[in-house]
């Protein structure tokens, strides 16, 4: 008896995932998940289409909401954080769609996205780099904080080296700045 050696695609992204053998022919390839579209079938993620916007997708993953245009990892692309969704509750998300439906350019931004999720410990949080704690995510100054102290030290890094940061006053006008900006801040 033969064998038949039939592809194996992903069923979210159709990838070719390898192959199986068969004693009989099945009608067409037969279907599995990666493992980040499984983590997307396992966590539930729900896209919305609204061609109307830029920003068409609106992903939601666990409690948290994004926004992604047709092509979100191309440089021109969107692909942001839009807030949880208690934060974004009565925004506008369009038709829902199934995730086979979902272009392979939104999914290939969905799996970085939930790559950064720990489905077992914590399945509401995004936390792709393990750095960012659940208050800097959500809060402004924090991140702005963060922000203003990275830039005084690349800018003082660069005035060691002997380099200029382009601002308009020299580098001491804008270290001075940034120190205000850092006092008002904190």
């Amino acid at each position: 008896m033969s064998k038949f050696k039939v592809p194996r695609v992903c069923a979210v992204c159709g990838e070719l995932m390898g192959y199986a053998m068969f004693d009989w022919k099945p009608p067409g390839p037969t279907h599995g998940y990666h493992p980040l579209c499984a983590r997307i079938m396992e966590m539930e993620v729900k896209v919305y289409h609204d061609p109307e916007f830029y920003d068409e997708y609106t992903v939601v993953i666990g409690d948290d909401v994004f926004t992604m245009s047709s092509d979100p990892l191309s440089p021109q692309g969107v692909n942001q954080y839009a807030g949880t969704k208690e934060e974004t509750r009565g925004q506008r998300k369009g038709n829902r769609l199934k995730i086979t439906d979902v272009p392979l350019e939104v999914i290939d931004a969905i799996k970085e996205r939930v790559a950064g999720y720990d489905v077992d410990e914590n399945p509401g949080r995004h936390d792709p780099h393990g750095f960012a704690s659940d208050k800097f995510r959500r809060d402004p100054k924090a991140r702005a904080l963060q922000a203003v102290r990275f830039t005084i030290e690349t800018v003082e890094e660069l005035e060691e080296e002997g380099g200029d940061a382009g601002y308009l006053g020299g580098n001491e006008a804008y270290l001075a700045d940034l120190e205000a900006a850092l006092e008002l801040l904190e």
